[in-house]
């Protein structure tokens, strides 16, 4: 099923709809959003963005983010949070879930993912 959607979001020109949901996905912020797709790896995003190549801010006005990375998770929190502006024009985003974190599952792990991800910007791990 998401090879299917996946390749349509590549190679189609039309709005890819609803996402499906699975039983292993999380909501971590109740809403409806839809808007311009970008994304990739999330160090990549960062690197870009930092770059000649950088992505006007106002492209990611209303857009829906989706990232996944491989990073340790202080290294999420700081890129995420010197994605700043970014974040402020989005109206959604997509997280795909880094498992090879250590400790990332963990009941004791802290920060958690959606921590991270949810952290005020003005807020330092």
């Amino acid at each position: 099923m998401l090879e299917r959607l996946y390749s349509r979001l590549l190679t189609g020109d039309d709005a890819i709809g609803a996402l499906p949901a699975t039983p292993s996905w999380e909501c971590w912020r109740a809403g409806r959003a839809e808007g311009r797709l970008i994304g990739g790896l999330l160090n990549r995003i960062v690197l870009a963005q930092a770059a000649r190549f950088a992505l006007p801010l106002e492209w990611f006005d209303g857009a829906v983010l989706f990232w996944e990375d491989w990073a340790a998770t202080h290294r999420m929190c700081g890129a995420i949070c010197r994605c700043c502006g970014i974040l402020d024009r989005l109206s959604g985003m997509v997280v795909g879930v880094p498992y090879t974190i250590d400790g990332l599952g963990a009941p004791d792990a802290s920060p958690t993912l959606s921590e991270i991800v949810l952290c005020p910007t003005t807020t330092a791990h």
